[in-house]
């Protein structure tokens, strides 16, 4: 058996802690929400949480400026910093995440700490997505005031997450545009009913859209200048922070933005956690370190 620390999170986080906990680990949490769970330390600060604890465990969405970490429960904001991972003794066990940073790069090295990222995780991958696209038409529907067949959505990205929204809008009857990154990807979104339009032309697809699904991260998307035109659009974004646009800018332009994160934890934790709990147990017996 061995020690962790969980950082942060959601249930599917305290799933994570539930089922490490009955297979006789010995887990502290911090910034998570953990009244239900019994048996697992409530530490009162990340060093407290941390201090030699061989598995250090954070939250699947991605890390926002300066390392922090997705923590909704928490009090404070919570940072993964170099100071706080020496505290560890993660180098005898490891780092679980959902993508490291660059500079979480080069701490973990500098500290040689073994890193398993969740997105190297294909099966894990395809179960958030169906959560994540659960969620996504919750939102819509909660949303919009008339029903998903008389929309039209224009989904951006047709990685894991992007088609299996693609293909529940598709299935609820929506007209369906998919701007997807090479023409593989677009032939499978127009065999699935889509409508498939490159990447670097999505400005041209969202023009007259009703809604708009981003699940392309800032960095790769193409002149986001254009997402401010649209006044009277909703733009449901549920990329990584910083987030696929301006949110400030295209807000001031009468955008409708959304930026929701943590989707999957909100459709379905119990799942999730179970997904992520197996990619834990593979780490802990050595398979798929960074």
């Amino acid at each position: 058996m061995s020690s962790f620390a969980i950082l942060g999170g959601d249930q599917r986080e305290a799933r994570v802690a539930e089922l490490l906990h009955e297979e006789g680990h010995d887990v502290a949490v911090f910034g998570l929400d953990s009244a239900n769970l019994s048996g697992v330390a409530n530490s009162s600060s990340l060093e407290q949480a941390v201090a030699d604890r061989k598995w250090i465990v954070c939250p699947a969405p991605g890390l926002a400026a300066e390392d922090q970490l997705y923590a909704p429960d928490a009090s404070a904001p919570l940072f993964l910093s170099e100071s706080l991972l020496s505290l560890t003794q993660a180098s005898e066990g490891g780092l679980v995440l959902g993508k490291q940073t660059p500079s979480l790069e080069r701490v973990a090295k500098r500290l040689s700490i073994p890193v398993y990222e969740f997105k190297s995780d294909r099966a894990l991958a395809v179960v958030v997505a169906s959560a994540v696209a659960e969620a996504v038409v919750g939102e819509l529907i909660g949303k919009t005031r008339r029903l998903l067949r008389e929309l039209e959505v224009t989904v951006l990205g047709y990685g894991a997450t992007g088609s299996a929204i693609a293909d529940a809008l598709v299935a609820l009857g929506s007209h369906t545009n998919v701007a997807a990154r090479n023409p593989v990807q677009r032939e499978t979104a127009r065999r699935r009913g889509a409508n498939p339009v490159p990447l670097s032309g999505w400005h041209d697809a969202v023009q007259g859209t009703d809604v708009v699904v981003n699940t392309v991260p800032v960095e790769d998307t193409v002149h986001q200048a254009h997402f401010v035109e649209l006044a009277n659009t909703t733009v449901l974004d549920i990329s990584s922070p910083p987030g696929g646009l301006d949110h400030d800018a295209a807000r001031e332009a009468g955008v409708d933005v959304i930026w929701a994160r943590g989707l999957a934890g909100q459709r379905a934790p119990l799942t999730i956690g179970d997904a992520q709990y197996g990619f834990i147990k593979s780490a802990i017996a050595g398979d798929g370190g960074a």
